[in-house]
């Protein structure tokens, strides 16, 4: 018996994800003064506490919010310590799932030694590798937000500054007298204050017909990927608007906000099958894509094919005009796919 197809299609999500947790380790290299407008306010904001009672409510508030999220979210090292954990985790997970050779075969490479998985996904132009810096520079504004909202709360909580300035000359005292005289109910905590949508496009391969919704790699890809962003504070949603039958353009390309989100940060091409020689495609999607409200980045999967070079040639040009255009290294997907262990039943 040979490896099953709901196993074969899954095995994207492995290491698009190791992907997304290796970029998170380079959050914060670099510290970035970065003005955010925030798009909505998360969490509400409970009745406003006497001041009297501000010097037992802040100190109170810190160690309610780094109870519930394990740690200071606004400490980057605590959020780069965090990530790493998360993804020792997940390789543990690959581990009890594939059985220790074969993780070893799927996922190290025997040159390096290291888990494949960093640079999964490659810039149109790889010499220049801008649309990689760009996905990068997308995740590290997600980070930030997250710090912001967190220090934005710091600064006006039911009326209270809990900012470290105003807080640490009376902490002391204001713990006392929130053990000792008063009792303050405190406000719940949000586990997100941003989110990351990935909105998958594609045939019936992409969609997963012939498997269950969940089965698709966009729910595995979710499922999988949830926990670690969550660590962060970043809700991370896979949309599934894969379509059989369906190719890229024009219909698709042109209404990709309606179908994809206007929230999406990804947008993924899946149309090997259906575009085709149609090269024009491929750049149209692409370049649609340049005009979305959220500027997603444009991955696509499963170029390998006598159509590839052409298809690098399209989103290189989609690329030189601005547009984020990465495409998944069709020999790493070859690697992980054959190292898939064969299933019986």
């Amino acid at each position: 018996m040979g490896k099953t197809n709901g196993t074969l299609s899954n095995s994207r999500w492995l290491f698009l994800l190791l992907l997304f947790l290796s970029i998170f380790l380079f959050l914060f290299l670099k510290e970035e003064e970065t003005a955010l407008d925030r798009n909505e306010e998360i969490g509400k904001k409970e009745a406003r506490i006497p001041q009297d009672q501000c010097a037992a409510f802040c100190p109170a508030r810190q160690d309610q919010l780094i109870k519930h999220h394990g740690g200071d979210l606004i400490d980057t090292n605590y959020l780069v310590k965090t990530v790493e954990k998360e993804r020792d985790n997940f390789h543990k997970m690959l581990k009890e799932n594939y059985g220790e050779e074969s993780f070893k075969s799927m996922w190290i490479d025997k040159e390096t030694n290291q888990v494949v998985g960093n640079r999964a996904i490659f810039s149109a132009n790889m010499e220049s590798d801008v649309s990689y810096k760009k996905l990068k520079r997308k995740l590290q504004l997600k980070a930030l937000r997250v710090q912001i909202a967190l220090m934005e709360d710091k600064k006006n909580i039911g009326g209270c500054d809990c900012t470290e300035t105003s807080v640490s000359s009376s902490s002391r005292r204001g713990r006392r007298i929130l053990n000792s005289e008063k009792t303050i109910v405190l406000p719940e905590v949000s586990d997100y204050f941003e989110r990351f949508v990935w909105s998958t496009g594609g045939h019936s391969a992409a969609a997963a017909h012939g498997n269950l919704f969940n089965e698709s790699y966009t729910s595995y890809l979710e499922s999988s990927a949830k926990d670690a962003f969550r660590a962060i504070g970043i809700e991370f949603i896979g949309r599934n608007y894969a379509m059989g039958g369906m190719d890229s353009a024009p219909q698709l390309a042109l209404c990709n906000e309606a179908v994809y989100g206007v929230d999406a940060d990804v947008i993924s091409w899946d149309f090997g099958m259906t575009d085709g020689q149609a090269h024009w495609k491929t750049n149209l999607y692409a370049n649609r894509i340049g005009v979305h409200k959220n500027r997603p980045a444009h991955v696509s999967l499963n170029m390998a094919g006598r159509q590839m070079k052409g298809r690098v040639l399209e989103l290189q040009k989609a690329e030189s005009d601005g547009v984020p255009s990465l495409y998944l290294k069709p020999e790493i997907q070859d690697k992980i796919t054959e190292g898939v262990p064969d299933v019986y039943g």
